[in-house]
Formats: structure tokens, C-alpha cells, sequence
């Protein structure tokens, strides 16, 4: 076994100490002692203060102070010290989360995770660490593939599995299965490099896609389109919200993801040298969430986008509200605008599952290709990984203006003037 980490600690003279930066600010404070099970039970302790960014750097050391004092008198917490082996799943994963609410999860994640979490302790029981065994995992892999879909909604909450599956509940979709051994998977990667296990016993363990990830969601097809932007809302202007006329006609000119557009500020419509760009990135709010970092990136406006008078909208927004005024459900600010896009694309008798929102980025990336716009070019846009060290190491080497020249090729297959 290799040699525990301990996270948010470092050791001088053996000794572990908190070391963590807090609000742009340098924290290092003594946990007195050389145990590594100690120093994580004392950490742990920490875990509800540090997942309150509010609180002051003076009043973060105070209730340090008393929760460590509080710990040498009561000998800690009741976590058994004889061996890191006898580390309990929940004990691990209360560490685990509140490492990555600090550095990463919001909400909607932190949720997720929980929920998964509950689920694998009732499916294979709260055990060691060490013991979760490729056994166990495919004992639960089979489970999880009969486990009832809604588990704790309603009236199904208060009943067992074996009852759910003797009412014969549908159960959860192989995409869900495959979703949550994700979420374990990448908690036992945790583990592993954080020392308290060798392997990942998910590795390869969860089940296959019965369709590839493309043929899920289609781009649409110039009919489609046609059907799509042919409608009094984009023809006459007559909708109820502009979030209806607009989003739309970003994902097809941008090709960024719904939550992305949703969370554009005024701010984050810019320009340089007569180039207007969107600047997609996290920043403005705590729950402003991107896929990966790779997301970070500047998508310059489409000519066509400023001749309808996309540059009015951005004018008459406040500086820090949110460009289409949407609000927060379940962390989520394209929550509405989803469900209506989903009932408008059906009204018009599109597929419901492999035509999306979504598609709209899978359209652009193939009509850019078509166009034979270089895929460097292709994938800075669309926010995905360079490959190379030309382009991927140092980040966009590609200016927004020749981005513009790149995505001024693609047109819609219909006048909307």
C-alpha cells in the first residue's frame, strides 16, 4: 500500500499541518500529530467550515482552533486508527466531497453524487475501503441494472428494492447504469491517488453504450432547420420571451452548449478590432459551471447574429444580470428554456430523443467541416481539446478573427429578414 495522503496537509518533521489557501489567502495551522489517521479525522472535522467560502480568514482560524482543541480532548473523532484498510466508505467519501465542493462540484453535482453515493451503500453496505473487491462490483453492476427507476420519489421511498421490483417497476436506463459506475469510478480514482487503495476495482466495468454517443443526438438536417426557423417566432419575432427567438439561433451560429448561453452576462459579449466574441467561462456566479477547461473559450459572433440585432439585446441588459433575465432551477439556468425547445422542436413533428438542443452543435460541426474549416479551428470553438502540443499546451493560439473569417461560412438554408 502505498504511503496515505492526507489532502489539504503538509508534514514538517513529521508533524501534520493544515496548509490551504482560502479566499487568496495562505492558511497553514498545526494539527499536532504525526498520525496520517489523526490528521484525516481532524480535517474531516474541518469539512463543514470549509465548505462555507463566506466566512472570514480570522473567524475560519478561530473555529480551527476550537474544533482542534475540542479533537485533543475528545480524542478525536471515532474513526478506527489501527489501519487506513479499516476506512469506511462514508468516512472516505465525506472527505471526498468536501475536497471537491471546494475545488469543484456545485450543486447539481454535489447532488448527484450523494445520490449515488446512498445508492451504493444500500446496494453492497457501507464496508471498508479496501474490501470493495471486482466481485462486489459486478454483484452491484447486476443490481443496478434491475434497480427501480424514481427509487425515492413518492410512494416508492417507503418501500423495499424487493417490493419495487415485485410491483415491477421499470428500472433506471442502461445510460443511467452507465452514469452512475461513472460517478464510483471516479471516486475510487480518488481513492487511488490519494493512497488509500492500489486499484480502481470499476475500472472497465461498466456496461457498454447500445448505440454510439453521436447517433444519440442527431444534427438536424436543412429541413429541419427550415422547420425550425420558418415559424412566426423567428419569422415575425412573436414570442413571449427573447430567450425563444435567441438561444436557438445561437446554438446553431455558436455551437455552444444551452447552459453556456444561458449564463452569458452582458459582460461577456465583447470585442477586439471590430470583432464582436462571446467569452464563455465560469466566472460571475458561484454555480457557473463548464464542462471541462477546455470549454474556456472566446466563439465570435456570427455576421448574421448582428444584422438581427443580437447587439440591441446585449445593450439593454444590466452589467452582472444575466443576459436573458433566466433564473436558477435545481442549479440549472437552461432548466425552462430546455422543456420549451423540447415542446416546440415536437410541435413540429421533430424525433423527441435524438434531436435536441444539443444537435444544434452537432450541426455546426459538421456544416464547418463541410465548408473545410481546418478542425483546429473546429474544435476552438466548440470548446473541445487540441491535440497537439502547438495548440493544446499553450491554449488558443488562433485569433478571434480568423475564428469569425472560419465561422462566416456557415449560413442558415433560410432568410430570416
Amino acid at each position: 500500500m502505498r504511503k496515505l495522503s492526507v489532502p489539504y496537509t503538509i508534514r514538517r518533521r513529521g508533524i501534520y499541518y493544515l496548509n490551504l489557501r482560502w479566499n487568496n489567502q495562505f492558511i497553514r495551522q498545526t494539527l499536532a500529530t504525526k498520525d496520517p489517521i489523526e490528521a484525516f479525522q481532524k480535517v474531516n472535522a474541518l469539512a463543514p467550515i470549509l465548505s462555507n467560502s463566506q466566512v472570514s480568514k480570522q473567524t475560519l482560524k478561530h473555529q480551527l482552533s476550537d474544533i482542534l482543541d475540542t479533537s485533543k480532548q475528545s480524542n478525536g473523532l471515532k474513526l478506527a486508527k489501527s489501519s487506513e484498510s479499516t476506512l469506511l466508505l462514508s468516512e472516505a467519501f465525506h472527505l471526498y466531497k468536501t475536497e471537491q465542493s471546494i475545488e469543484n462540484w456545485g450543486e447539481r453535482t454535489a447532488s448527484q453524487n450523494e445520490a449515488t453515493f446512498r445508492q451504493l451503500t444500500e446496494l453492497v453496505g457501507d464496508i471498508s475501503v479496501s474490501s470493495m473487491s471486482k466481485a462486489i462490483v459486478r454483484d452491484y453492476k447486476q443490481a443496478l441494472l434491475s434497480y427501480p427507476a424514481n427509487r425515492y420519489k413518492g410512494w416508492r421511498k417507503d418501500k423495499t428494492l424487493e417490493e419495487l421490483q415485485a410491483d415491477g417497476c421499470r428500472s433506471i436506463s442502461l445510460e443511467t447504469v452507465r452514469n452512475i459506475m461513472g460517478r464510483v469510478s471516479s471516486f475510487f480514482n480518488w481513492l487511488v491517488a490519494q493512497g488509500y487503495r492500489e486499484d480502481n476495482p470499476f475500472t472497465g466495468t461498466a456496461p457498454r453504450r447500445a448505440h454510439s454517443a453521436r447517433s444519440e443526438r442527431s444534427p438536424f438536417s436543412d429541413d429541419d432547420l427550415r422547420l425550425i426557423f420558418s415559424t412566426p417566432i423567428f419569422l415575425d419575432k412573436a414570442f413571449k420571451h427573447d430567450w425563444q427567438y435567441w438561444l436557438p439561433l445561437l446554438g446553431f451560429f455558436t455551437g455552444a452548449r444551452l447552459e453556456e448561453l444561458c449564463q452569458l452576462k452582458r459582460e461577456d459579449i465583447q470585442v477586439s478590432e471590430g470583432v464582436y466574441f462571446l467569452n464563455i467561462n465560469p466566472d460571475g456566479h458561484p454555480e457557473n459551471r463548464l464542462k471541462s477547461p477546455s470549454s474556456i473559450r472566446l466563439i465570435p459572433l456570427h455576421k448574421e447574429l448582428i444584422k438581427l440585432g443580437f447587439l440591441s439585446v446585449v445593450e439593454s441588459c444590466s452589467r452582472g444580470a444575466f443576459l436573458f433575465g433566466l433564473t436558477r432551477i435545481n442549479t440549472n439556468l437552461g432548466h425552462v428554456p430546455s422543456k420549451w425547445f423540447g415542446s416546440y422542436k415536437a410541435s413540429l413533428g421533430l424525433p423527441k430523443r435524438t434531436k435536441v438542443f444539443h444537435s444544434f452543435r452537432h450541426t455546426l460541426r459538421d456544416k464547418l467541416t463541410i465548408s473545410g474549416v481546418a478542425n483546429e479551428h473546429i474544435r476552438e470553438i466548440l470548446g473541445h481539446e487540441q491535440i497537439g502540443e502547438t495548440f493544446g499546451r499553450y491554449g488558443s493560439s488562433i485569433p478571434v478573427d480568423v475564428l469569425a473569417a472560419s465561422i462566416n461560412r456557415v449560413s442558415l438554408p433560410l432568410s430570416l429578414e
